[in-house]
């Protein structure tokens, strides 16, 4: 009997006149991908041996798969009835096919079956199906992604690149042909194989661990080949989030163990964890984790006195910096290089906990990521010392002594030093825990992001200008779990200007925020974005909010006109800067949403706030205590180049702000000369309260505002009236005084009764002299300011 053997890989091959004789069996072989013909999914050969037992070789395409229910065998009439587009059911009769190796429907699986008579041809449709993911052989599918393995849900799909493992147990791998596979891990679990443990089926594919919440997720990875089996195959780039790393063995050998070495110490809001030293026993503390607190101490790094630990060598923080940066907690290399303790924070806010002595001499450094150590120093007896936190993701704490290096003469980074200090006891008081959503994102799946998810607020407009309205986004859509890839480069700078963008009722996670490339491509740098909890944001970029926490926010204090600071709701930054340039001493006004300690103010300048008009004279409060949040001040830098920086800072915008009104069309009335005084009740109560008033953005002046000529000398301060049209930048102050008529105001901090400004209008009304606001006779000036000169008010600009 001879046997014809065809492919016909589309579904027109069955108008393809037939070819042998009636004694002539053929074989017609058709692919499809999903029921439309196709040949991307894989291909199916066919072998007939002399006995007419037909074997079939289906090779999945990466990324397909094939089971035994996809494959048909369908005996036909030979000939040509047999090839018609329309065959008579009676004329069909399907071929009971034995399945030879199909444990992976995603590998090369075989079947086979019998031959008919002579008489008769066959046809075999092979249906090929994507799966992208396949898990202990299980290809994953939109029916089966959130419970894979049909045990409850250990490993879930997100249909998209995230593949979630749950105190899963696999015996078999993973194989991906996704090009960015993040392997969520919650819980602990293992892979134990005798094949590759993780396998990319295409290239330049990049694999990400990622853990969310508390405590981290951890996987273990064995290969039972022994040397010649592998563990992670065929990805060009390997990655490691939320602190994961590899803490035994090696991804290139045939173990290893993925996770953190500690936990963080608390895992919910408003809760408090403290850790004694008087758990420590006299064991080696090397690389020893003991409730959360891991020890890399040499023997010659410390000693056990009673109930706290004293370090005896010292860090220097260049070598600090570098061991954050390239060596992970948990790791002998790390261990070899970093002398002290390390602990987890969780993400979110609050205060940690430190029980110190240093003596005089000591110097004890708390570093937080990779920012500027705390400096704790001159606690003579042990002290309790609180320090805030505010964290985007869990992140690492390092406390080590940076005393004074005696004897510098050892190989690791720490260095013996005759200064010691002292901890009883550190821990952690959380005000808020904010966890990542990406874990339920996986169940919800790709989800539809539309307009009513995103709140964009645009800021007022130059005057006859329009707001901008953000461009319709209901048929963009983006992946709960991998961020916003399927939306264009550049689509949020569609917007135009904006003072923020809210996204945070949204169920993005996974993605890293960055002006330079994505989504948020070319948008200002003035306006916030606001995501949950589960993002990150590129290094450095500044006013993106992570569910309550900014890394970076800076305040523009060159703002153009058009934009302003206003942001969506309260969070803390780890560090908010007013970016503009101050001189020495050169008296200006501040407005800030944030506060400032008394630290960070006495390093800064000396700042004074408003107490009421006297004599003709604006009296000023010096504040020795530090500056509240909203609150409009007089601001004298110590430095050109000083910063107003605030360290864990809660930013927000005032419950009541006091909006300006413009300024009004008709001339202003002149008024009779009069000494400067407060408003009587009665005069004009459509005008607002005289006082000092702050701007978070360009406000054009209301009858009766003055604005601060900048000078350094504190006798020669003024305000000054502004002028119809005139506006108050964001973050400076303007001085409401309605009712008088002097179009100078000067300003003193000093108790007791001053001259009046209109005597220093009489004193030189005949004279030919040129007088400055305070009454000293000069020269006919150049500088800018403020003179009288014959009695009238000149202004040199």
């Amino acid at each position: 009997m001879k046997h014809f053997i065809r492919y016909f890989y589309v579904l027109a091959a069955l108008l393809l006149p037939a070819a042998g004789a009636w004694a002539d069996s053929v074989v017609n072989v058709i692919t499809q991908v999903d029921g439309v013909p196709a040949t991307a999914g894989g291909q199916v050969t066919a072998q007939v041996a002399d006995d007419g037992t037909c074997t079939l070789t289906a090779q999945p395409a990466p990324g397909y798969f094939i089971t035994a229910g996809d494959i048909g065998v369908m005996k036909l009439v030979a000939g040509n009835q047999a090839q018609a587009r329309h065959r008579a059911p009676a004329l069909a009769e399907p071929i009971a096919l034995t399945p030879v190796d199909v444990d992976d429907p995603s590998a090369v699986t075989t079947y086979w079956f019998v031959m008919p008579g002579e008489e008769y041809d066959v046809e075999v449709t092979a249906d090929f199906h994507p799966c992208g993911i396949v898990v202990d052989r299980v290809p994953v599918t939109a029916a089966n992604r959130l419970d894979v393995l049909g045990d409850g849900g250990s490993v879930q799909y997100d249909g998209s690149s995230v593949l979630m493992l749950r105190d899963a147990t696999l015996a078999y791998g993973i194989k991906s042909s996704v090009e960015q596979l993040t392997v969520l891990l919650e819980g602990t679990s293992s892979i134990l194989t005798d094949g590759t443990a993780i396998m990319s089926l295409t290239d330049n594919a990049a694999l990400t661990f990622r853990t969310d919440g508390n405590p981290p997720g951890k996987l273990t990875l064995r290969n039972t080949q022994d040397e010649t089996g592998r563990l992670i195959a065929n990805f060009s780039r390997l990655l490691f989030d939320n602190n994961l790393a590899v803490l035994e063995g090696t991804t290139t050998g045939t173990y290893a163990a993925v996770g953190t070495p500690v936990r963080p110490f608390v895992d919910n809001s408003d809760k408090e964890e403290v850790v004694s030293m008087t758990d420590i026993d006299t064991g080696d503390l090397r690389n020893t984790v003991i409730q959360n607190v891991l020890y890399t101490l040499q023997d010659e790094d410390y000693a056990l006195d009673g109930d706290c630990i004293i370090l005896e060598s010292t860090m220097v923080e260049d070598d600090v910096d570098g061991i954050v940066k390239n060596y992970t907690p948990g790791t002998d290399d790390y261990a070899d290089r970093f002398s002290g303790l390390t602990f987890l924070l969780p993400a979110g806010t609050g205060r940690i906990i430190l029980t110190a002595r240093t003596g005089e001499s000591g110097v004890l450094c708390v570093k937080i990521g990779n920012s500027e150590p705390y400096v704790v120093r001159d606690c003579l007896d042990f002290t309790e010392v609180t320090l805030p936190y505010a964290c985007v993701e869990d992140t690492y704490v390092r406390i080590y002594n940076a005393s004074d290096v005696v004897n510098p003469a050892r190989k690791r980074a720490g260095k013996k030093t005759t200064i010691t200090v002292g901890i009883r006891n550190v821990g952690v008081t959380a005000d808020a825990v904010q966890t990542s959503n990406m874990a339920a994102n996986v169940s919800a799946g790709v989800v539809p992001l539309t307009a009513s998810d995103v709140s964009y607020h645009a800021a007022t407009p130059p005057t006859g200008g329009t707001a901008p309205s953000p461009p319709s986004i209901t048929v963009a859509h983006a992946p709960a779990a991998n961020g916003l890839d399927e939306l264009p480069e550049g689509f949020f700078s569609d917007f135009g200007y904006a003072s923020y963008i809210d996204l945070r009722e949204t169920s993005l996670a996974g993605m890293e925020v960055s002006r330079s490339a994505g989504p948020f491509k070319d948008v200002s740098p003035n306006t916030f974005i606001f995501l949950p909890a589960g993002n990150t944001c590129a290094d450095n970029e500044p006013n993106v909010v992570i569910g309550t926490v900014c890394q970076l926010a800076v305040l523009d204090g060159n703002m153009p006109e058009g934009e302003a600071f206003e942001i969506a709701g309260e969070f803390t930054a780890q560090q908010v800067v007013l970016d503009r340039q101050f001189a020495k001493d050169e008296l200006t006004t501040v407005y800030l949403p944030f506060a400032v300690d008394q630290q960070t103010a006495a390093a800064s300048g000396a700042f004074y706030t408003y107490d009421r008009m006297e004599n003709g004279y604006v009296k000023v409060c010096s504040q020795e205590t530090g500056l509240e949040a909203h609150t409009p001040a007089l601001f004298k830098p110590a430095a050109d180049d000083v910063q107003i920086v605030g360290h864990v800072a809660k930013l927000s915008m005032p419950e009541e702000p006091v909006p300006a009104r413009r300024m009004e069309s008709a001339p202003a009335r002149r008024m009779e000369s009069v000494p400067a005084r407060r408003m009587e009740p009665g005069i004009d109560d459509t005008m607002p309260a005289d006082g000092l008033y702050g701007c978070y953005a360009h406000t054009q002046a209301t009858d009766g505002a003055f604005r601060l000529l900048p000078t350094t000398d504190f006798k020669e301060l003024s305000f000054i009236r502004m002028a119809a049209g005139e506006a108050t930048p964001p973050f400076q102050c303007y001085l409401q005084a309605s009712g008088l008529t002097d179009d100078v105001l000067k300003v003193t901090d000093k108790e007791g009764t001053a001259t009046a400004l209109h005597a220093v209008h009489a004193l030189a009304a005949e004279a030919d002299e040129w007088l400055t606001v305070s009454g000293l006779r000069v020269s006919k000036p150049t500088a800018k300011g403020v003179y009288i000169y014959k009695g009238k008010k000149q202004v040199v600009r």
